[in-house]
């Protein structure tokens, strides 16, 4: 079979997305020699960041950056010459100018029930998304809870959607050296003893909490420590700053902007804790690579997390700085506490790899 790929996110820098399409793609034409492959990728990407293109796949740039055009005109163009067997879309469907097997990777639904945390340029944007779910022949989502949300608010037949979880990569595994820690300690300024976030700054994922939790940790602790915020802005966060000053955290709160994939590993392992506590989340990577790293993990406790991490984190309510912050004191003081979730942690982050991701996607397309 011929199969297009969406793959627009690669090279983006744009969080989790990215992750989750890169890791999957190179899985699928990692053990998938039957099936040859089209990868639809943006303008910007260089070739040679692709370490996975193979004989069996071909590539695509498409003309421009632009949600609208690439969704409307680009890709329909691009499909409507080429005309695979399959088209995997990220999010969101192109309009169709011929039949072909549609399939749809849906991660959440959370914008349909919180407009308020998009922008007004996000909420026209994702009214796409009741488009995308009817013309979809089959849909994969990334976890229980995401099926449950994407069911109560569509109509569908249960059997038209997959949970096809996310994976961890084995980069995050392996034993770091001193000398290369150091290095990466060196080039983003880290500090010696630091709690860490990863992930968009936004609404969603509650950063304005955090600030205040790590305000009443700094309080009761005796030893510095400080609160690095690795990821890049959107949406609505204009007062994350203006916070900061109130809190009186300016000299303690570090933002690394976006980190490259390369060297997330080694910031994760350098630090002493990692929270994460969003609102909400379709499945966040993020604990699972802190887990994967050695690092013990406060989340919120909220059904996804529930499902995905168990009892290998401390899970704490999202809108209790008081129970957040005493967390963050527990296992920054409690050595037993803190090397139980690790190891609990390291075991459960295993449970989660990309080439059962990538087995289990290419079931579906040879299936449909």
């Amino acid at each position: 079979m011929n199969i297009a790929l969406d793959a627009h996110y690669i090279g983006t820098n744009c969080g989790g997305v990215e992750t989750y399409v890169y890791n999957l793609i190179e899985s699928i034409l990692k053990i998938d020699n039957n099936n040859k492959y089209c990868l639809y990728l943006s303008p910007f990407l260089k070739k040679e960041i692709l370490p996975f293109i193979n004989d069996n796949v071909s590539v695509e740039y498409l003309l421009s950056d632009k949600s609208a055009f690439r969704t409307f005109i680009d890709i329909p163009f691009k499909l409507s010459k080429r005309r695979p067997d399959i088209y995997h879309g990220q999010i969101f469907l192109p309009p169709f100018a011929y039949s072909v097997k549609k399939i749809l990777t849906l991660q959440d639904v959370f914008f349909l029930n919180n407009m308020s945390w998009l922008t007004i340029k996000e909420r026209i944007k994702f009214k796409h998304i009741y488009y995308s779910v009817a013309k979809a022949d089959h849909i994969i989502t990334i976890s229980d809870f995401s099926k449950k949300e994407i069911l109560k608010n569509f109509n569908l037949p249960e059997k038209k959607i997959s949970v096809i979880y996310c994976g961890v990569s084995d980069d995050f595994f392996k034993k770091r050296g001193l000398s290369a820690s150091q290095n990466i300690k060196d080039k983003y300024s880290l500090p010696e003893n630091y709690l860490l976030y990863v992930g968009r700054i936004n609404v969603r994922k509650n950063i304005l909490i955090l600030l205040k939790s790590f305000a009443m940790l700094k309080q009761r602790l005796k030893n510095p420590v400080k609160l690095v915020i690795a990821g890049k802005p959107d949406g609505k966060n204009k007062n994350i700053h203006k916070i900061i000053g109130e809190l009186n955290l300016q000299e303690d709160v570090l933002f690394l902007g976006y980190i490259p994939y390369e060297d997330l590993p080694y910031i994760y392992s350098l630090s002493r804790l990692f929270v994460f506590i969003p609102f909400y989340e379709g499945f966040g990577l993020p604990p699972l690579e802190a887990m994967a790293s050695g690092i013990p993990v406060i989340a919120s406790n909220i059904p996804v997390f529930r499902e995905t991490l168990g009892d290998a984190a401390l899970l704490v309510d999202p809108d209790n700085p008081v129970q957040i912050s005493s967390a963050m004191n527990d296992l920054l003081n409690n050595k037993n506490l803190s090397l139980s979730l690790i190891e609990k942690g390291t075991k459960r982050a295993m449970l989660f790899n990309w080439r059962d991701s990538a087995s289990k996607t290419i079931e579906i397309y040879n299936t449909l």
